[in-house]
Order: structure tokens, then sequence, then C-alpha cells
């Protein structure tokens, strides 16, 4: 029996110590590589851009086939950066490539629409197989019931 008092007393005091230590509530989330914090900026973070333009890190291997989608490789210059051995803004394995913002916005839309297609696809496809299935049972399965 005094075993379960001790485990109990054991057991209060640390819900005390624990009440103790609590923290205070934190602040909501900020990205810390936002270019508004001097003393974090993420390695991929430019400070300016280009108008008229989207920026756009691509992967080494892409970068031909972008060309051919109308992106341009970025120029050292516009962006005060240090080109490598090939006259490109590199990060590891990405090349910061420039797009007009009509093309990209036009390459967005396509892939919405190509996204919003193969949502609804599953749906159409039971809508048709419920179709074929309230027909063959002569049964009406229709929602307005």
């Amino acid at each position: 029996m005094n075993k379960t008092k001790d485990e109990k007393h054991q057991a209060e005091e640390r819900a005390e110590l624990a009440q103790a230590v609590k923290k205070a509530p934190t602040k909501p989330w900020k990205d810390d590589s936002t270019p508004d914090n001097p003393r974090k900026r993420g390695m991929l973070g430019l400070a300016k851009g280009k108008e008229g333009y989207e920026l756009r890190w691509v992967r080494l291997d892409s970068v031909d086939r972008r060309k051919n989608q109308g992106y341009e490789l970025a120029t050292p210059e516009e962006f005060d950066a240090t080109p490598d051995e090939n006259g490109m803004i590199r990060r590891n394995e990405l090349v910061l490539m420039v797009v007009p913002t009509e093309v990209y916005l036009a390459r967005r839309n396509a892939i919405a629409k190509t996204t919003e297609a193969q949502t609804a696809a599953p749906r159409k496809d039971f809508e048709r197989e419920r179709e074929v299935a309230s027909h063959q049972s002569g049964h009406n399965l229709n929602d307005d019931q």
C-alpha cells in the first residue's frame, strides 16, 4: 500500500513540474526564408525579378525541354548573380530560367484543365455505370427521388 502512495506522490510531482515548465504559446508560423527576413534567405531566393516574366528554377536535365516550351536562361547581369562555367545561374542541380507571363499562365491554365478533367472522370464513369445498371435492372436509380 505504501508503494501506491509513493507512485501517486511521484505522479503528482511530475504533473506539477510539467505545469511549471509549460511553454508560452507560440506565434503563428512564419516562413524564415521570406525576403523580409534579412537574417535568413532561402537558397533559391532572389532579390528581384524581371518585369513581364516569371522566374522558375528548372532541373538541369529539363533545360532543353523548357527552352522548347518558351523558357529562356536567366542572364547573370539581370540578377546580379555569379554564373557557372556555362554562363547559367545554378543552385546545385537547378538552373534559373525566365518565361513570359503569358506563356506561363497559358501552361498553368492547360494543366488546370487537364487536372479538372482527370478529377471529374471517375464521377462520369460512375454516373454512366449507374445509368446502365438502372436500365438493366428496370429500377429508377436517379437522385431526384
